[in-house]
């Protein structure tokens, strides 16, 4: 098992890294600042997140080997972990305020139902570990997917879907279907981040990676992975789409500008014509 989850990671964290080079590249291609500054956010997260899988995979192979591992490094780890969700929710945040505008007076009622969420989340978690001693870093672990991996990554999903919708109204097909593809994968990855490790606290009682293990016989990060592929696929096509668009309005314009030339050429003989 432990050498599946090694090849399992390291294909995750790959497919992240590579949507997150994609998006970087795309950023410096993207004629509108707004645009650019959307995606920066998302290339950041792939980034980091890809690297933490590959830390995590590291992990698991000197855990193998019988490696003694430095006690920090499981923090760093966590930290790089914590890092990588926070540029995700920037760009759900930044997309969803630019293709849905009334937004803004939603947000004190979505934040309102965050905030009993999380109110819930903490009491339980107070309440299982109230008189025993605390796992600290399952447990940071385990509430970092609860209140930020799982959320920034439904808010993704809800932000491409909404773009997606966008242009598809714009007439631009490809992107939109390229744009949905990359928002149901966001969606499915969301819900795979709520089953972590067990815990004594409720949900990760009942609803963690072991439990969906023994019922599925599949590991919830091979779930996470083959998402992440989609994602990648998603956003990749989209950004092949836009470079084909935008090939295609530069060869319009070098056309009619050959043609403004050929006017402006065909009126400087017609004149010509008429002083001789």
């Amino acid at each position: 098992m432990d050498q599946l989850l090694f090849f399992v990671y390291f294909f995750y964290g790959l497919a992240f890294v590579g949507m997150g080079i994609a998006m970087l590249l795309e950023s410096g291609r993207s004629p509108g600042l707004a645009e650019a500054r959307q995606l920066r956010p998302l290339a950041v997260f792939g980034l980091i997140h890809g690297s933490h899988e590959w830390l995590e995979s590291y992990l698991i192979q000197a855990k193998a080997l019988g490696l003694q591992m430095p006690d920090w490094l499981p923090w760093l780890q966590l930290g790089v972990l914590i890092l990588s969700f926070s540029p995700l929710m920037n760009y759900a945040i930044l997309t969803l305020l630019q293709v849905s505008p009334h937004i803004p007076y939603k947000r004190l009622q979505r934040f309102s139902i965050f905030g009993a969420y999380a109110i819930v989340l903490l009491i339980s978690a107070f309440v299982a570990y109230r008189n025993s001693p605390v796992p600290w870093q399952p447990l940071i672990d385990g509430m970092t997917r609860y209140l930020l991996a799982a959320p920034a990554a439904m808010l993704a999903a809800l932000a491409l879907r909404a773009q997606g919708r966008f242009v598809r109204q714009e007439g631009r097909q490809a992107l939109a279907g390229s744009l949905l593809i990359a928002s149901y994968a966001f969606g499915i990855y969301s819900i795979t981040q709520l089953f972590v490790s067990p815990l004594a606290m409720f949900p990760a009682s009942v609803f963690n990676k072991d439990t969906f293990l023994a019922s599925t016989g599949i590991p919830i990060q091979a779930i996470r992975g083959v998402m992440a592929a989609l994602i990648t696929v998603g956003l990749v096509r989209g950004a092949q789409v836009v470079e084909r668009e935008r090939r295609i309005q530069f060869q319009a314009m070098q056309q009619a500008r050959l043609e403004v030339v050929e006017q402006q050429d065909t009126l400087r003989r017609d004149l010509l014509r008429h002083i001789v």
